[in-house]
């Protein structure tokens, strides 16, 4: 989830030149986003990037509403921030964010950013989805 759609489209060029095969689905803030993965027979994703740019605190209130709903709880959430604040990596893993990525502006560093995430995820065991 970004609410930036030059960001969102430089992040899903850099996943997807890390050699992402998987679809990635975009949703621009905390409401449409909740609304997208509580559909009915929706499909759940195996993993949430989220942006912590959106505005009035959207990124944990989504987080929050994520980590809450059991049908929801167990998708893993990647916190992806501008800057390294302290508070927010503290407010991002004790409300369930399972990892918390300062992403680069420079788009080699940021390919470089997501070809590790997808590493790591490709060789963790996720939670089956429904």
């Amino acid at each position: 989830m970004e609410n930036n759609p030059a960001d969102a489209a430089r992040i899903v060029h850099a996943f997807q030149e890390a050699g992402l095969s998987e679809q990635l689905v975009y949703r621009d803030d905390d409401a449409h986003a909740l609304q997208y993965l509580k559909e009915p027979n929706g499909h759940k994703p195996a993993l949430i990037l989220l942006a912590l740019s959106l505005p009035d605190r959207g990124a944990f209130r989504f987080l929050e509403a994520v980590k809450t709903d059991e049908a929801l709880r167990m998708i893993p959430v990647v916190v992806l921030a501008e800057a390294n604040e302290k508070c927010d990596v503290s407010a991002s893993f004790a409300l369930g964010g399972v990892g918390y990525v300062t992403r680069s502006a420079d788009a080699s560093i940021l390919r470089e950013q997501t070809a590790a995430i997808l590493a790591y995820w490709s060789l963790s065991q996720l939670p089956p989805t429904q």
